[in-house]
């Protein structure tokens, strides 16, 4: 399969998903990190991997590979406040910055998008 036809994100957004790229992502994530140190603030950093893209691509084609990728950021979208940040950080790889949120609201972060 053809990596190049699953496009990297690159930049401030990803054009295949909607989402923030990774240079966003290296931007607000220390901000972040600064303002929850400096004001004592709870922040949660959830890196997740989208497996098996790859393959799927293979088997069916570079267009379901998309797809899943799609449909991966708009999960994320939909489980995150407006307060947080997504963004797509590598060709199946998304982070999501929470802000204001503990342990266990981030656990059941995971597990809303995980479901």
């Amino acid at each position: 399969m053809d990596v190049v036809a699953l496009p990297e994100p690159s930049g401030w957004e990803d054009p295949l998903t909607g989402l923030e790229g990774p240079d966003f992502w290296q931007r607000v994530l220390v901000a972040e990190v600064a303002r929850s140190l400096r004001y004592d603030r709870r922040l949660t950093v959830v890196v997740a991997e989208l497996e098996g893209v790859l393959g799927m691509a293979e088997t069916w084609g570079i267009d379901v590979g998309r797809h899943a990728v799609r449909e991966a950021a708009q999960c994320l979208r939909r489980t995150s406040r407006t307060s947080d940040y997504c963004t797509r950080i590598g060709l199946t790889r998304f982070g999501v910055i929470l802000t204001e949120t503990d342990e266990i609201a981030a656990i059941n972060y995971v597990e809303r998008v995980r479901e």
